[in-house]
């Protein structure tokens, strides 16, 4: 019940801090696309077969 309240001040007085740099960077259409690109790299790297890139031994399938 405290943690809450304390990590939204925590949060409340890190963007007072910082002058509200965050959200005025969703204005400017360069960070708009970097923060898109930024999920798809994260969509991409989340599909690459690691097994297969890493050549990680995959141990055998049992019948069920």
């Amino acid at each position: 019940m405290v943690s809450y309240p304390l990590l939204a001040l925590a949060a409340k007085g890190a963007n007072d801090r910082l002058g509200g740099i965050l959200t005025r960077h969703w204005h400017d259409p360069t960070w708009l696309a970097l923060e898109l690109l930024s999920i798809a790299g994260i969509w991409v790297f989340s599909r690459i077969d690691w097994v297969r890139v890493l050549h990680l031994p995959v141990p055998p399938r049992t019948a069920p």
